[in-house]
């Protein structure tokens, strides 16, 4: 039970916390800080409570304020590069507590009108330009040209100095606005948050999910924040399903995303992000066994990673993924004696695999039947208490006596297969003929493996044959080495590319879709959300 746990989501409680409504300011901040409540309307277990009061559209109006004063003036006025990736300082701030929304919206007001001030005298002196511009035109008198020239001189000085003015104030205003709408957006996720409370004249409720292991911390601190209250916790009932939290250790973290994207699993399920992790890197390295490759996708990736930002989770697991997946390529470059299409010579451990592409193919079909068999066990396993799970035993058995047949044991396959066709018949019927037709059918997708394999080593073989084919002048050796720059950068790109899509198309269309029901909810605590202020 230990092992299966290990694939299994956080264990959670829900718990009930309920307080007297003067100490409602001090529950929410202590939710808030905790970050680890995922709040739940308990108002649908308990109907005879009254919503709170919220400011929603107040904070609502003040955000979007806030982004019409950047879109409109503030962001015009700063460089490209500033525009683009923000500051070069960032902004932070560390506040005792949120301002009040009259102060936020009182400050909002006054940028406006600061901005308004200097536009409206700007398209003044503006106007008074073009009047003036008009009248040189028109005048002949040599006097009055000369003193119609200063006057526009002197315009155009005060509409250089205005702009000063709003070059200056955009700068300063910017690091402002970064710093009220991070307020504003964390006072927006509060607002939101406080709808699930409920309450009474004098009491209030909230429930929602918390990690197992956190109820201790979370009881704590919420009865610190209201001395008289009561906590309550408990399991999941059989007919709830709580939200996800993945469980992985750090270095598989990375791997969540290739999971998390198709679906998060349900509570009772397992989460295939290990396996996936694992098949993954595995079947990359395989379909792009290369060393150069290997070690110039590592280092693209690690140097891509290090140059992104940390707030940029996405980017950040990508490059992780494909940096094990650049590992994966060189280890399997010098099991096929692979370097940049054989630009140097390595030996192989597996012989010339040009020369023996059914090997390789054999290869891919055995890593589909493990592949499939591993799903197969895990909805098992899911639904071990279930009559449902009689299905994935049936296929279980027929995968195996085929693996039997293939290896000369007749008697023994049969033995296996006619059990398996039984039991898929008593819970398919006259759909088990296609149920197995389609069984067979999602191994030999993974032949793909081998022939993306193959087709990477005879083109980049191909390609190296020409390089090295050019005279060895020295006009030859600039052009080939321009060549090989520009093809080898081309093949990496999108070998890497269709590798990977091949690579998860293989998990999601034949690995995911035995098992996984990608049916859970997100597990999303009430937490503070910020970039530029942090609340201590």
């Amino acid at each position: 039970m230990f092992f299966i746990n290990l694939f299994k989501p956080e264990r959670m409680l829900k718990v009930y916390f309920v307080f007297y409504i003067d100490c409602l300011t001090d529950v929410v901040k202590a939710i808030r800080k905790a970050g680890c409540l995922h709040l739940t309307d308990i108002k649908k277990e308990m109907p005879n409570l009254k919503p709170l009061e919220t400011w929603e559209s107040r904070v609502m109006e003040c955000i979007n304020k806030l982004e019409n004063l950047n879109s409109l003036f503030l962001r015009e006025r700063l460089q490209l590069k500033e525009r683009l990736l923000g500051p070069r300082h960032i902004p932070l701030k560390i506040i005792s507590e949120f301002p009040e929304l009259e102060e936020i919206e009182a400050r909002i007001k006054t940028l406006e009108n600061d901005f308004k001030e200097l536009k409206s005298e700007k398209e003044k002196f503006e106007k008074e330009l073009n009047k003036i511009e008009f009248e040189l035109k028109d005048t002949g008198d040599f006097k009055r040209r000369s003193y119609l020239k200063n006057l526009i001189d002197e315009n155009k000085r005060k509409i250089k100095n205005i702009d000063m003015k709003l070059k200056t104030l955009g700068k300063k205003a910017n690091r402002e606005i970064l710093f009220y709408n991070d307020i504003l957006k964390n006072m927006l996720i509060t607002e939101k948050a406080m709808k699930n409370f409920g309450r009474t004249e004098y009491v209030c409720a909230v429930s929602g999910w918390i990690p197992q292991n956190d109820a201790d911390k979370i009881e704590r601190i919420l009865k610190k924040s209201c001395d008289t209250s009561f906590f309550y916790d408990r399991k999941p009932y059989e007919d709830e399903e709580p939200p996800i939290k993945l469980k992985n250790p750090a270095f598989l973290k990375p791997f969540e995303i290739l999971t998390t994207t198709y679906g998060y699993p349900a509570y009772r399920g397992i989460d295939p992000t290990p396996l996936v992790a694992l098949s993954f890197t595995l079947m990359f390295g395989i379909m792009f066994a290369d060393i150069g490759y290997g070690i110039s996708l590592t280092l693209l990736s690690l140097v891509i990673y290090l140059a992104t930002t940390k707030k940029d989770q996405v980017m950040h697991s990508l490059n992780l993924i494909l940096m094990y997946a650049g590992i994966s390529s060189f280890i399997f470059g010098f099991v096929f004696g692979e370097f940049f299409g054989g630009i140097l010579k390595v030996t192989s451990y597996v012989g010339e695999i040009e020369k023996d592409i059914s090997s390789l193919f054999i290869l891919s079909l055995a890593l589909g039947f493990v592949h499939i068999s591993l799903s197969l066990i895990s909805r098992i396993i899911t639904e071990y208490k279930s009559r449902e799970s009689l299905y994935p035993v049936s296929l279980l058995l027929i995968l195996l006596s085929a693996l039997f047949f293939y290896s000369g044991y007749t008697a023994a396959g049969f033995l296996i297969m006619i059990p398996g066709l039984v039991l898929l018949f008593y819970m398919k019927g006259f759909g088990s003929f296609e149920e197995v037709i389609s069984l067979f059918t999602n191994i030999l997708s993974y032949i793909r493996i081998g022939a993306l394999a193959s087709m990477h080593i005879i083109f980049t073989g191909i390609f190296t044959m020409i390089i090295l084919s050019l005279p060895r002048t020295i006009t030859g050796i600039i052009t080939g080495a321009v060549l090989f720059l520009l093809g080898s950068a081309i093949i990496l790109a999108s070998s890497t590319f269709i590798v990977f899509i091949h690579s998860l198309r293989l998990h999601w269309v034949e690995f995911f879709r035995r098992f996984y029901s990608s049916m859970g909810e997100r597990y999303k605590p009430f937490r503070q959300e910020s970039y530029y202020v942090y609340e201590v």
